[in-house]
């Protein structure tokens, strides 16, 4: 068994990052059946293999299914000024934290920082029942093992982008 370990781990890691993207546009599908307002992601970096450890994106989110999903109005803000909403959100690469970042969220008693955290795990949890061929693994070295394994890069939800 132990050789077996050895041979799977010395063989050449091969990363098809066209199958790497299928994997996340899979896991972008299974996060719109429970929150319909994710249209679609882009890599945080500017490669997908930038991070050490994770594979960073950001989540394109249409705002008016955002609006809709949590029934909330947009923040009065955008109400005196929608230019400000056209021009400089859903036509720029400005980044939120929250899924609700444009909306009135305070007067619900919103936690966002919790919805966030749920999507997150969601994606965490979805992501683990993607197959293997699908996800970004690479070599390394454990200095405790003294020995090379092969580690398969975690996707992680960075911020969001919000379309019209």
């Amino acid at each position: 068994m132990k050789e077996l370990i050895r041979k799977i781990l010395k063989e050449e890691v091969h990363n098809d990052y066209d199958m790497v993207r299928k994997g996340i546009d899979i896991l972008i599908s299974l996060l719109r059946k429970n929150y319909p307002f994710i249209v679609g992601w882009k890599p945080s970096d500017e490669d997908i293999d930038g991070s050490e450890w994770y594979i960073n994106i950001d989540l394109v989110i249409s705002a008016s299914k955002a609006k809709e999903y949590y029934n909330m109005d947009y923040k009065s803000y955008y109400y005196d000024y929608p230019e400000v909403l056209e021009q400089d959100i859903f036509n720029s690469n400005n980044d939120y934290a929250y899924p609700v970042s444009l909306f009135d969220y305070e007067s619900h008693d919103f936690k966002p920082y919790e919805q966030n955290s749920e999507i997150n795990e969601f994606a965490e949890q979805m992501y683990e029942l993607i197959p293997e061929e699908y996800k970004l693994k690479e070599e390394r070295l454990s200095s405790m093992l003294n020995a090379e394994y092969i580690n398969i890069k975690e996707v992680k939800l960075n911020s969001y982008f919000f379309v019209a």
